[in-house]
C-alpha cells in the first residue's frame, strides 16, 4: 500500500464516521469540509466525464475542482438553508449518479444530466422545513456510511484512490458491488448513524446555532436551560416582591382607619 492510498483511506474512515454519527449535531463544522470535499470531487468528476482523462482535462479538473471546493466550503459556513441546500444537492449528484451506472447506464453524458436533475430535486427538497432535520440525518448517515465502508476498502482491499479520478459514477457501486458484507455493512451504519443522530439531537436545533455562530448544536440545548431557570425565578421574585408591597400598603391604609 502506498502512502497516497493509505492518508486517504484513513481520512475517508474518520470523515465518514464523524459524519455518519455525529453529522446533525457538528453540522457547522463538518458541512464546510464535506463542502469542500464535494466541490473538488464534483467539480473534477464532471471534467473528467464530460472531457476524458487527458492531461489537459486532468489540469483543468483539478482547478475546477478547487474553486468549486472553496465556494461550497465558504458558503457552507455561513449560510445555514445554503449549506443543507449543498448537502442535498450534492448527495442527490452522487447518488443518481451511481445509481443509474449501477442499473446499467453507460451514456457519460446521459449520467451527467441525470445527476444535475437529481441534485436540483434533492437541493430544493431542503426548503421543506418540516423534513429538513430528517433530511440532514439521512444523507449525512448515508454519506458518512460511504466514507467509512470506501475507507476500509481503501486499506483492507485493492481498491485504488483512483476511483476518485475515474468521473461522477463508481463511488456508490464500488461500495455496492465490491461484495454483498460491504453492501450490507454500508445499510446497517447507514441505519445506525442515522439511529444515533435522531436520539443524540433530539433538544438540539442546527440553525440557531448557525445564527448564534455557535461551532456545535450541543451548545444551544446547554445554554438554553439555565436561562429559563433564571427567567422563572426572576418571575417568581417579582411576584412575592409585589405582594409584600401589597401587604405593607395595606397595613398602613389600616392604620391610618
Amino acid at each position: 500500500m502506498d502512502i497516497g492510498t493509505l492518508v486517504v483511506g484513513v481520512f475517508t474512515l474518520l470523515f465518514g464516521a464523524a459524519f455518519c454519527f455525529l453529522g446533525y449535531r457538528y453540522f457547522r463544522i463538518l458541512l464546510p469540509i464535506w463542502g469542500f470535499i464535494a466541490g473538488f470531487w464534483v467539480g473534477e468528476a464532471f471534467v473528467a466525464t464530460i472531457f476524458g482523462d487527458s492531461n489537459t482535462a486532468i489540469i483543468a479538473g483539478w482547478i475546477v475542482g478547487l474553486i468549486g471546493g472553496l465556494l461550497l466550503a465558504g458558503l457552507s459556513l455561513f449560510l445555514f438553508k445554503v449549506a443543507v441546500a449543498i448537502l442535498g444537492a450534492t448527495f442527490g449528484l452522487w447518488f443518481v449518479a451511481g445509481l443509474v451506472t449501477w442499473l446499467g447506464m453507460e451514456s457519460s453524458l446521459l449520467v451527467a444530466i441525470l445527476a444535475i436533475l437529481g441534485a436540483i430535486l434533492f437541493a430544493v427538497l431542503t426548503f421543506q422545513d418540516n423534513i429538513r432535520k430528517y433530511l440532514i440525518i439521512a444523507f449525512s448517515a448515508l454519506i458518512g456510511a460511504t466514507g467509512i465502508v470506501l475507507g476500509l476498502l481503501f486499506l483492507f482491499s485493492p481498491l485504488s484512490v483512483d476511483i476518485f479520478r475515474s468521473g461522477l459514477a463508481p463511488l456508490v457501486p464500488s461500495v455496492l458491488q465490491e461484495s454483498w458484507q460491504a453492501a450490507v455493512l454500508w445499510l446497517v451504519l447507514a441505519l445506525l448513524g442515522a439511529a444515533i443522530q435522531w436520539i443524540s439531537s433530539r433538544d438540539v436545533n442546527t440553525e440557531e446555532a448557525y445564527e448564534r455562530g455557535e461551532k456545535t448544536t450541543g451548545e444551544t440545548a446547554i445554554e438554553k436551560e439555565p436561562e429559563s431557570e433564571s427567567e422563572e425565578e426572576v418571575g417568581v421574585e417579582t411576584i412575592v416582591d409585589a405582594s409584600d408591597e401589597t401587604g405593607e400598603e395595606f397595613g398602613e391604609e389600616s392604620l391610618e382607619v
